[in-house]
């Protein structure tokens, strides 16, 4: 049977498809987010704490930062094997987006040049002979400050299930995953909620959700949670069954534009 070609720039005419269209960039106004978040270790008595790499419960920053960027490995800079540049993905203090892309130096830290009041996500950009990041890689205050984002050892992007909403959009996120990391099924368990905090600081834990190291559990709805914008979301373990549990928690939305009518 012979196939029928597409335009690359049009979009697909079912209205089952939009999620569709919205990925590949073809709706005005509406972009496709996700958020794959790690953490991993979580003790019994250490939650609650949020997931992602620097464990524990995420610290949020409370203005406008100096921040910078550093490897655990000498490899991880700009003629190394490591990774080379990292795009930086964040919210000034107005909450406006802001990306930049930042040479790395190993271990020797590097200044980001825009203090940043979020981190969204980092990704790695480009990279030497072996291909990813050599070293963990640290955005943290300057000066060797608080950690604020890890992109792990081999993974070229932060593992962390932490977003705020841009200043003019609003977020619908309608997957969420959570699981165990576990090569053995000996019925541990977790329990995972949604954290919503205003930009007021205050915060809620609206979804509660349990889940067993036997199968992840996908959790699906249409239309699905809304999150306003300047909100800060991200998962929270409130409780586990086992010490050293390690956990993936992640989710997949629609941010819309606010201007859209």
């Amino acid at each position: 049977m012979a196939s029928t070609s597409l335009a690359s720039n049009a979009p697909l005419t079912d209205a089952r498809a939009f999620p569709i269209n919205v990925g590949f960039s073809l709706v005005t106004g509406y972009r496709r987010v996700t958020a794959l978040g790690n953490n991993p270790d979580v003790d019994i008595l250490s939650v609650p704490e949020d997931v992602w790499s620097g464990g524990g419960a995420y610290p949020w920053m409370t203005g406008a930062t100096a921040l910078e960027i550093v490897s655990g490995s000498a490899n991880d800079a700009a003629a190394g094997a490591g990774a080379r540049t990292v795009l930086i993905q964040g919210l000034d203090i107005n909450y406006a987006e802001v990306s930049q892309t930042v040479s790395l130096n190993g271990t020797t830290a590097v200044a980001i040049p825009t203090n940043l009041f979020r981190i969204n996500s980092a990704l790695i950009m480009s990279a030497g002979t072996g291909k990813v990041n050599a070293g963990d890689l640290t955005i943290r205050d300057a000066g060797a400050g608080t950690t604020r984002a890890i992109i792990p050892l081999g993974y070229g992007i932060t593992k962390q299930s932490i977003f705020t909403v841009p200043a003019g959009f609003t977020l619908q996120i309608v997957s969420q995953l959570f699981g165990f990391n576990s090569t053995t099924k000996d019925n541990r368990f977790a329990k995972f909620a949604t954290f919503s905090q205003s930009p007021n600081g205050f915060y809620r834990l609206p979804l509660e959700i349990a889940t067993s190291d036997v199968t992840p559990y996908r959790h699906d709805g249409e239309p699905g949670l809304i999150v306003t914008e300047k909100t800060d979301f991200c998962h929270r373990v409130t409780a586990v069954s086992d010490d050293n549990s390690n956990l993936t928690a992640a989710w997949l939305g629609i941010m819309r534009s606010n201007t859209v009518i």
